[in-house]
């Protein structure tokens, strides 16, 4: 059987459907079909088994979005700049945000751009996390020498 004789069919049978919507999208196919008309239906077949295939495969469920980040930049900065004075406090948060995966890379550089005052030029979470506890050792230490250079002038 040739693909003449399918096209034929749909046309002769688009004649009885009501909807016009459905009737001119048979006229397309049938329209398709009319180049092949001297192929078997079998090539037919053979050539769009693969374009079938991937049609009928179940749609891929929309990627997930991420959670937003279950603290707000204001408040991790708020509870960094309390905990200066406390190394053991400040590197327990810090921790903390490493391992959070809410917190993301983007949340860790505003963080330590707004942290140290220096523009966010870090790479990684991890990255920005260590320049944040880089500054606060650096300011611990500046702190706890402040006393003792005082006392020289």
């Amino acid at each position: 059987m040739t693909v003449k004789v399918i096209r034929q069919l749909l046309e002769d049978g688009q004649a009885g459907i009501a909807d016009e919507g459905v009737r001119r999208e048979i006229a397309s196919l049938a329209d398709l079909l009319t180049a092949i008309d001297d192929r078997s239906v079998a090539d037919l077949c053979k050539a769009i088994a693969p374009a079938i295939a991937k049609l009928s495969k179940p749609a891929k469920a929309p990627a997930k979005k991420a959670k937003p980040a279950t603290r707000s930049l204001d408040a991790c900065l708020d509870e960094l700049t309390a905990l200066r004075d406390d190394n053991a406090a400040f590197e327990a948060v810090i921790a903390r945000l490493e391992k959070d995966r809410t917190f993301k890379v983007a949340d860790a550089k505003d963080l330590a751009a707004r942290f140290t005052g220096q523009p966010a030029t870090y790479k990684t979470k991890k990255d920005a996390l260590k320049a944040i506890l880089q500054r606060q050792i650096v300011d611990k230490r500046t702190a706890d020498r402040a006393p003792q250079i005082s006392g020289l002038f």
